[in-house]
Parts: structure tokens; C-alpha cells; sequence
């Protein structure tokens, strides 16, 4: 319905339409360096309509706490199971994974990637059951999804959900940076959309440099720290695991979404008092 009201020309500004979809919260990106703005207004004025694929946040978190067969499926927002991936996708997940330093849950590593696993193939697949939907019959429109690479590179998550959902008319885009071409391969997309080193620069995000477990309990809320970065600002500003940032330059913090955007809206080099 939010996207429905953007494309009708509703909302009086893009603050009040980021502020309807949640997006500090949901998202956490920089709306502004990762260009969703020329898009969403594109579709507004030539009334191109606006498709939601993702599912609830918490289902994905709670997919990779205890995995697809642990969750009934009356809570699984009507989301079949997923294909299985290739070997080629189960290595870079692996990738992944190592880099989140996600501690086991118990029974051992493999469960726990197993479950990291899970939780990436419902995401890929619940974005491709919302496409398929809408791409069945001759009169089916033209699609145009826009998704994380990591969705699209190689075939690996949404166009091989797709495929398995019997949808093989699929063209994927993928845009890359400057890079040395021995980098690239075949396979990695049907084009590319080679950017040079001035347009596709754009200026390195403001981080903290900490990974957040969510919001902290008790009556004082705030946000936990889960790990803290080596050699990162909030390395350098002695944040500890397990610290739980309450406010931040006077203003009252309680979800990571909060905690992100206050510290993406600040100009480099500002001093953030916090609690």
C-alpha cells in the first residue's frame, strides 16, 4: 500500500515516504549513496508500479537461529521450500559466513552454517515466488527486479529459485566497478554495465564500525554491540562487545536502524557524544 500511495503521487516529501516504509529500520542503507532515489521517482512519475519482494526481517532471522524445518508453517508468510543450491553456491556462503563470525549455536559449525545457509535460500526464494507470481501467461508484463548482486551473480540465488519454479525467461544486469578484467568470468551475469572510476565512485560510507545484536532489554533499551571491529572508529573510541549504546549526541537510540542512520546523517569528522 506505501508503494501504491508513492506511485499515485502521494506523500508530501521523500522523508515522509522513507518514514512510512520504515526504511532506517528495515533497509539500514544509504538511501542517497545507493542511488534508490532516481529509481522510486522514476517510477512515480512515468506511474511504472512498485512490487515488494522481501519478507519480514524476522522470519530470516529466526530461519537462521533455527532453521527452515523449525519453523511451522503457518509462520512461513506462504513461502515454499526453497531448491537446493549448487556447490558453487554453498562455497561462497561458506565465504560469507566466515566473514559474519557467527558463533555456533551449540551444535557444532556445520548446523549453524547449515542454518546461515537457510536462511539465504528462503530470502532468494521468497523474492522469487513474488516474481513468478506476476510472470505467468501471455500477458504477463515485463519485470524488472532489483536486487542485491549477491541475489543475481552467477545464477546462484534468485534466477535459480526461479528456474526451479519454472520461470527461464530471466536476463540478469549486473553492474560492476573498476576492475582488471581478469577478475571477470563467464557465467557471472547475462551483461555487465562496466562503471569507470569517476562515475561510479562515490564517497565511503560513515561506519562505527560494530556489528549489532539488536536492541538491548530492559526499561533503558538502547542498542547491544555484538563485536566490535579491529582498528575501526569504534575500536579506536574503546566501544567493547557487549556494550549497549543508549543515546547518541544527547538523542535517545533504540534499534540498530536508529543507531545506523544518526551516524550515516553526521558529517565525517563530527564528534558524537554517546551514552
Amino acid at each position: 500500500p506505501v508503494l501504491d500511495r508513492w506511485v499515485a503521487g502521494g506523500f508530501d516529501s521523500e522523508a515522509e515516504f522513507l518514514r512510512a516504509v520504515d526504511w532506517d529500520e528495515v533497509w539500514r542503507f544509504d538511501v542517497a549513496r545507493y542511488q534508490y532515489l532516481p529509481i522510486l521517482h522514476f517510477a512515480r512519475m512515468n506511474r511504472v508500479p512498485l512490487i515488494a519482494l522481501n519478507v519480514e526481517r524476522t522470519l530470516i532471522q529466526r530461519v537462521s537461529t533455527e532453521g527452515w524445518a523449525a519453523v511451522p508453517a503457518s509462520a512461513r508468510e506462504g513461502i515454499g521450500d526453497p531448491a537446493e543450491p549448487s556447490a558453487a553456491y554453498l562455497d561462497r556462503l561458506r565465504e560469507a559466513h566466515g566473514q559474519h563470525e557467527r558463533r555456533p549455536h551449540g551444535d557444532g559449525e556445520y548446523a549453524a552454517f547449515r542454518r546461515f545457509v537457510d536462511s539465504q535460500l528462503v530470502w532468494d526464494r521468497a523474492m522469487a515466488e513474488a516474481l513468478a507470481a506476476r510472470a505467468t501467461g501471455e500477458d504477463a508484463p515485463l519485470l524488472v527486479a532489483l536486487l542485491g548482486a549477491g541475489h543475481v551473480r552467477d545464477g546462484y540465488g534468485v534466477p535459480h529459485q526461479l528456474a526451479a519454479l519454472g520461470v527461464d525467461r530471466v536476463v540478469s544486469l549486473l553492474p560492476i566497478g573498476p576492475e582488471p578484467c581478469a577478475t571477470l568470468h563467464a557465467g557471472m551475469a547475462d551483461a555487465l554495465f562496466g562503471l569507470d572510476a569517476e562515475s561510479g565512485a562515490a564517497p565511503a560510507p560513515l561506519t562505527l564500525g560494530v556489528l549489532l545484536a539488536g536492541a538491548a532489554s530492559g526499561s533503558t533499551g538502547g542498542v547491544r554491540i555484538e563485536r566490535v571491529i579491529d582498528d575501526s572508529l569504534a575500536d579506536a573510541a574503546g566501544l567493547k562487545t557487549g556494550d549497549v549504546i543508549r543515546t547518541v549526541a544527547g538523542r535517545p537510540v533504540r534499534t540498530p536502524g536508529e543507531l545506523a542512520a544518526r551516524v550515516r546523517r553526521t558529517a565525517p569528522g563530527t564528534w558524537l557524544p554517546r551514552n
